[in-house]
Formats: C-alpha cells, structure tokens, sequence
C-alpha cells in the first residue's frame, strides 16, 4: 500500500488525540471519564497505554527493518484487544445504569483498526532491508 505509513501516521495522532477526549458520560453521578482521567473508577487509565502503543507504533512505521514490520503487528494486535476491552468495560451496565457512550471510544476503535491495516499493508517490501 502506498500511504501505509500516512495512513498509519495519521491512526496514532487520531488515537492519542482521542486518549483526551470524553470517553463516556455516567448519568447517575453526572461524571464524565475520558481515557487518561477515570476519577472515581476502578478502571484505571487506559489512554496513557494507548498513548505508549502508538507511540511503539509509530517509532517501527518509519524503520526500514523487517523485524520492525513484524513487532509493529504485535504492538498493533495488542493495541486492538486493548481497545476492545476498553470498550467492553466501559460501556457496561451496572446495577442498572448504562452509561453514555461519546465520540472518544468510538474514535479509539476506529483508530485502532485503521492502525492495524497500515500495519498489515506496509509500503513497499522491496525498500526494506532483511537484517
């Protein structure tokens, strides 16, 4: 693919821009969590490895090595089971309140995917040196 590295490029910022943004909203407190800011919860806080994974992601898009194409599958395979954790934690009903899903979770998904195509589809193999 020929804007495997743009695309991948662009993923990243797309995810870490999204770390910051509101992840869902509890209607019963009036609480508002975002992935590097879970007041309140138990459930940590996300962005901050989603930051690290892109970060990782995007340190291999631009080495020309054949052992960077492969780890950076393993950092995005991981990067997409995190997220879907993320999502199955974050949205689900307890004692009978459901949270409010915003753009920020649906923003890390897509983002998440698109990470993993770029990864799977890297530019050129030819450009890339076997060592």
């Amino acid at each position: 693919m020929k804007y495997s590295r743009l695309t991948g490029l662009v993923a990243c910022l797309l995810l870490i821009l999204a770390a910051f943004l509101p992840w869902v909203t509890i209607e019963l407190n009036h609480q508002t969590l975002t992935g590097v800011q879970t007041g309140g919860t138990a459930f940590g806080e996300p962005g901050k490895v989603n930051i690290v994974l892109s970060v990782l992601i995007l340190s291999c898009l631009w080495i020309n090595r054949i052992w960077s194409i492969r780890l950076n599958l393993v950092f995005a395979a991981l990067l997409i089971a995190y997220n879907i954790r993320n999502y199955l934690i974050f949205t689900r009903c307890e004692m009978g309140y459901c949270p409010k899903m915003e753009l920020g979770l649906w923003l890390t998904l897509v983002a998440a995917v698109l990470i993993l195509i770029s990864c799977l589809l890297p530019s050129d193999p030819k450009d890339f040196k076997k060592e």
